[in-house]
């Protein structure tokens, strides 16, 4: 999986085994959920991780362990196209075609250009500076871990408190 932005996972391109261990984690996260609210998988997904995976910082970078197989890529491998030929793997158009009411599909049309990338770094650094996880960003730049969990599962009506680490 990567990054969505330098402070947020993306659920937009996932590839695991079967029966991964820290996919039932997520999956155990979202049967958490009290019916009727919507919850925002980023959130769950980015939470999941950085208090289930004792090594992981979410600063924005390339992690990798061994003992969670588990590869996180930076956002421009998935989410943010780079203005560095061949550093994008795929890049996840934020389209909402999820969200379709017919059932149907469209391609979003994507063309590179320099302003529209331009454009998709500034609103990245917004949703930076307005991210929930800012402050867990800042603390892992600098090398701290920060672990805060309580702040989505009262947003989204979960009883119960904290799920045990």
């Amino acid at each position: 999986m990567g990054y969505m932005y330098d402070c947020a996972l993306s659920g937009g391109f996932m590839y695991s085994p079967p029966g991964h261990p820290l996919v039932a984690k997520m999956l155990e996260y979202y049967d958490d959920i009290n019916p009727g609210f919507f919850a925002v998988n980023n959130t769950i997904l980015t939470d999941c991780i950085n208090n289930n995976v004792a090594d992981f910082l979410l600063n924005g970078k390339f992690f990798q362990s061994e003992e969670h197989k588990l590869t996180i890529f930076p956002k421009e491998y998935f989410c943010h196209p780079s203005l560095l030929p061949g550093k994008s793997f795929i890049v996840d158009l934020f389209s909402g075609s999820w969200k379709s009411p017919s059932g149907t599909y469209k391609l979003a049309d994507y063309r590179f250009s320099l302003i529209r990338a331009l454009r998709r770094k500034v609103s990245c650094y917004r949703a930076l500076c307005r991210s929930e996880y800012l402050d867990i960003y800042k603390q892992a730049r600098k090398g701290i871990k920060e672990l805060r969990m309580e702040h989505w599962r009262q947003k989204y009506g979960i009883t119960g408190g904290a799920i045990k680490l």
